[in-house]
């Protein structure tokens, strides 16, 4: 894979969580992570690489933080408990 890919896809990344989609964003971030750990430094050739392993693993830690609060907010917030009540007039 080349280094121009590598870039796009975290750029692809930056993109998707600018919208809120976290999942995407991390397949792009992991596409990245696994095509980084098959160069043995930062830079190819002339190409030089705009992200490195450890901003990637960050970017990835911090949008699977991101996305589970997301998630667990977004099933709180529309969640209906219904229960049944009896109710039991005191005064009588």
């Amino acid at each position: 894979m080349s280094v121009e890919a590598i870039n796009t896809k975290v750029d692809l990344a930056v993109a998707a969580q600018e919208t809120g989609d976290y999942a995407t964003a991390l397949t792009y971030l992991r596409s990245a992570a696994m095509l980084l750990a098959g160069i043995s430094d930062s830079q190819k050739g002339d190409k030089s690489l705009r992200w490195d392993r450890s901003a990637v693993q960050n970017m990835i830690a911090e949008l699977t933080r991101i996305a589970a609060v997301s998630t667990d907010s977004a099933t709180s917030s529309r969640s209906v408990v219904r229960a049944k009540v009896n109710y039991v007039n005191p005064c009588t």
